[in-house]
């Protein structure tokens, strides 16, 4: 029987962190605040898409380039 690895589809802020090379928490919360990343809340925990981190990454590079 073959197992399948499932990703995940929302990432707390301490995962958000990692994925985006970022050091502090505190960033991605602000990040958060200002409006630059969309989040929910599942129960007292914050949670950002991992469609939500590929915008942002895909919006910083497309800057960038400009």
């Amino acid at each position: 029987m073959q197992q399948r690895i499932i990703e995940p589809q929302g990432y707390g802020i301490a995962e958000a962190r990692d994925y985006l090379g970022i050091r502090s928490d505190q960033t991605i919360r602000r990040m958060v605040w200002s409006g630059q990343l969309k989040s929910y809340k599942v129960g007292n925990r914050r949670m950002i898409l991992k469609s939500e981190l590929d915008r942002f990454i895909q919006e910083q590079i497309t800057t960038e380039e400009e």
